[in-house]
């Protein structure tokens, strides 16, 4: 068992599962993909491309390691925030 954590956290072997709306997954996801997944190659990436309510709670739940999510800012989700966005469409 201690041998497969070793060899998974040197190889950066692993799974990292995201949830993000369409349009934030155009817009930000999809620009840093490239370039983790050269750097992570052995590391699997799922993407559920959804609503930002069912991203929020699959969170909640740890059903996913990262979500890119719009909420309202009087929302009543406990989510860690990591990064404030803003978007203007026109």
């Amino acid at each position: 068992m201690e041998r497969n954590k070793s060899k998974i956290k040197e190889l950066n072997i692993g799974k990292l599962r995201i949830g993000s709306s369409t349009t934030l997954c155009k817009g930000i996801l999809l620009p840093y993909l490239e370039d983790f997944m050269q750097k992570y190659p052995h590391v699997t990436i799922n993407i559920a491309s959804q609503p930002s309510a069912d991203t929020a709670n699959m969170l909640e739940q740890d059903i996913l390691d990262l979500g890119l999510i719009a909420m309202p800012e009087n929302s009543k989700k406990s989510l860690l925030n990591l990064l404030w966005i803003y978007m203007i469409f026109l």
